[in-house]
């Protein structure tokens, strides 16, 4: 079609939309036609008004005269334009000049033609091959004469022309049904060739080679070893015809016999065989074909190379192989041994556990014979074992013909000894009563007696009985024609049983308590524990308990057995009484903080709850030294530092608490001794005495001048030495003076040196 250059967002395209030609005709009497365009997504025809819908892809237009039409589309978001020529016409359709004489079989012949509606509508009608060329004209190739005709067809507008050509007779026919011939290399092929005048001496044959015996006249053989065609020429009246077939060649693999996998003289029935044959390449024969048969145990496809079956009899197996014209079969004998015939007497029995049976086996032929379970025959290769069995058994007898088994089965049905199943229950209380078998068998007699009562016996295989001691039943258990089978319960009866706890007992405070119970219940039998006080429990015959301060109660209940019985007992444990210590009081208070001066005396009394319990008594102790005092205060001169006072209170029964004060400083004196002093009246070191801290005693006290004279003996021990001698001041000097000390736990210091005196 003609392009008009659409503008669009993406620039310029000229593009095809309107299919068919440039310039499409319209008959004058129709003056309608439908009209195509390719795909897109919005479509505008113009003008509008010739068309039935101008928005369709494919609508009729009608128009009133010759002119163009155009189409507006929107593809892949382009808008394209294309327009078309539409011609009112009148065809009229005429031959042209052309060779009417006759011509050579398969010359070409030109048939031309004219048409004022250009090709359009140009339809040939011709049995031979025709190639129209640009302007609707003909070539046809014809081997025969005969008529050719042509018609244009526009709308309802409709003209015809025909066309009479001639062509020579000389004719050559190479004589066979079919075109291709196959045959199998090495295979020879007689040709033959007929004309139309009867003579074939002039007859010609391509190719002329080595695998063509002559390659002139009507009958020549051909023995091509790859597929070829071949021409048969003739020539007459200034024609030259041909005729050709063609011949095609295939093969077979040169190797195809078949082997066995396993290549034995014979096979068993059942056993998996393999066929093969030697590897070929399939690329060499792509149209190779195989065929198995008699079809027989396959478990393989019938059309493969190889092929593998399950023996079933002695068979021959062919495969036939093709390839077009070739053919092969080839065989496979595959001798089968079939399952021997045995018979094994008794087949199916029935026996009593411990019996002994004789199988029998027969067969006729060699065989080797085998048995299983090996562990249930007498010997593993006879005809005729004996079986001792235990339980029911399949046994299995084996015979082999060359490595071919034949199995055969008998069942040997064991009738076991009597299930006696025994209550799993075999201990009850006294007076209690228990059946001995939990169930039975029908089709099994039973019969009891005691260990305890000579007389006793019953047939009733679910007795219930109630012994009063221990007592072993006894039952035999028969199942038909087989030995009776005997077993034996032992029934333990558990007798009325009590426990026995401690008496009563009393304890001082915080002393443990260990109460254990004892049962009578013989050896063998449950016997469960549990104490209770204070709503506490503890399960067990033992009870320990730490700090018992209060008088209390303990109850044990005691049972024995599957619940046959139960006992209760008590005892109460007596807590002695003895005060309680809620704290010390000391003394001067200061005493147990920043402690007491050596010789001093300290008051401690110890606060108690109750107070005044009869028999009670107190003792003192000092650093665990006995110290004199029987009540709860005590007075004391510590002499020890740091000093701990116990106090132990004790009562009639020998209970006995102690407690400790906490530890008291005890403060040793401190003493000096100047070595100068001033007694000039002005109250500043006017004396010469020890100074000191605490409690001290001055024994003695001398003070001597430089010739041995005391000057100074102690006289006045609160202030000490003035300075004077007999009522006159001394002289300003260096004395001598010694000095004892002794501290009121009796240790005594001598302190000697020089003093000097100044004025």
């Amino acid at each position: 079609m003609a392009n008009i250059n659409g503008q669009s967002n993406v620039g310029n395209q000229n593009t095809s939309l309107i299919k068919g030609a440039d310039t499409i005709f319209v008959c004058d009497t129709d003056l309608q036609v439908n009209l195509q365009s390719n795909a897109a997504v919005y479509y505008k025809w113009s003008p509008s008004n010739l068309f039935n819908d101008a928005t369709s892809a494919n609508p009729v237009v009608r128009p009133i005269q010759s002119g163009w039409v155009y189409l507006t589309a929107l593809v892949n978001g382009t808008v394209l334009k294309d327009s078309t020529y539409l011609s009112i016409v009148k065809p009229i359709l005429t031959k042209g000049t052309f060779n009417v004489t006759p011509i050579c079989a398969g010359t070409p012949l030109l048939l031309p033609i004219q048409s004022n509606a250009g090709n359009q509508g140009i339809s040939w009608t011709t049995d031979i091959k025709t190639d129209i060329i640009a302007n609707g004209s003909a070539i046809i190739y014809p081997n025969t004469s005969g008529i050719a005709t042509v018609s244009q067809q526009i709308g309802k507008c409709n003209t015809l022309v025909t066309f009479n050509y001639s062509v020579k007779e000389t004719r050559v026919n190479i004589i066979s049904e079919k075109d291709t011939i196959e045959i199998c290399k090495g295979t020879k092929v007689t040709l033959k060739a007929g004309t139309n005048t009867g003579v074939t001496s002039s007859i010609t044959w391509l190719p002329n080679d080595k695998f063509i015996d002559n390659p002139r006249g009507g009958t020549v053989k051909v023995d091509p070893i790859v597929s070829t065609t071949y021409i048969a020429n003739f020539t007459q009246d200034g024609c030259t015809v041909k005729d050709s077939i063609r011949i095609r060649v295939d093969s077979l693999p040169s190797k195809l016999i078949i082997s066995k996998d396993e290549n034995k003289e014979q096979y068993c029935q059942g056993t998996i065989v393999k066929l093969n044959s030697p590897v070929y390449n399939p690329a060499e024969y792509p149209d190779i074909k195989h065929k198995w048969f008699p079809f027989k145990g396959f478990e393989s496809p019938d059309s493969l190379y190889n092929l593998v079956i399950t023996t079933i009899d002695s068979i021959i197996l062919f495969r036939a192989t093709s390839n077009h014209a070739c053919r092969d079969t080839q065989p496979a004998i595959i001798p089968v041994i079939k399952p021997k015939n045995l018979t094994l007497t008794p087949k199916d029995t029935t026996i009593c556990i411990g019996q002994k049976v004789t199988l029998n086996l027969s067969f006729e032929g060699p065989g080797e014979v085998t048995w299983e379970p090996e562990d249930v025959v007498s010997c593993k290769s006879c005809k005729n074992p004996s079986l001792f069995l235990t339980q029911s058994k399949e046994v299995k007898a084996t015979v082999k013909e060359k490595d071919c088994p034949t199995t055969i089965t008998a069942k040997i049905n064991v009738i076991p000894a009597p299930s006696i199943g025994f209550n799993t229950k075999s201990t009850i209380c006294r007076g209690e009563e228990i059946q001995l078998l939990v169930s039975n068998d029908p089709k099994v007699s039973y019969t009891w007696s005691s260990s305890t009562d000579p007389t006793f016996t019953s047939v009733n295989p679910l007795i219930k009985v109630k012994p009063t001691v221990n007592t072993v039943y006894t039952v035999k258990a028969q199942a038909g024609i087989c030995a009776p089978t005997s077993a034996s319960i032992t029934i333990t009866v558990i007798q009325p049983s009590s426990v026995s706890i401690p008496a009563n007992l009393t304890i001082c405070p915080g002393v443990p308590v260990n109460l254990e119970a004892t049962g009578n219940a013989v050896l063998g039998v449950d016997q469960q524990y549990k104490w209770s006080y204070n709503n506490q429990t503890v399960l067990g015959p033992k009870l320990a308990i730490q700090g018992l301060t209060t008088t209390t109660t303990f109850t044990m209940d005691y049972t024995y057995g599957p619940n046959c019985g139960s006992d209760r007992k008590s005892v109460t444990v007596t807590v002695a009484a003895l005060p309680r210590l809620s704290n010390f009081k000391i003394e001067p208070i200061e005493a147990n903080t920043s402690g007491v001066p050596l010789g001093e005396k300290i008051t401690i009394l110890a606060n108690l709850t109750p107070l005044n319990l009869p028999g009670i008594t107190f003792a003192w102790k000092a650093n665990g030294k006995d110290i004199p005092g029987s009540t709860p205060l005590l007075e004391h001169v510590p002499t020890e530092n740091p000093t701990i006072y116990t106090l132990v209170i004790k009562n009639t029964t020998g209970c006995e608490l102690t407690f400790n004060s906490p530890p008291i400083p005890v403060l040793a004196p401190v003493f000096d001794i100047p070595n100068a002093f001033t007694p000039d009246g002005d109250g500043v070191n006017d004396f010469f005495n020890v100074v000191f801290r605490g409690k001290i005693e001055i024994t003695k006290f001398n003070v001597f001048n430089r010739w041995g004279q005391t000057v100074y003996k102690n006289e006045t021990p609160t202030t000490g030495w003035d300075g004077r001698f007999n009522g006159t001041d001394s002289p300003s000097d260096v004395y001598v003076y010694y000095i004892v000390i002794k501290f009121p736990d009796g240790k005594e210091f001598i302190k000697k040196g020089d003093l000097t005196l100044f004025r």
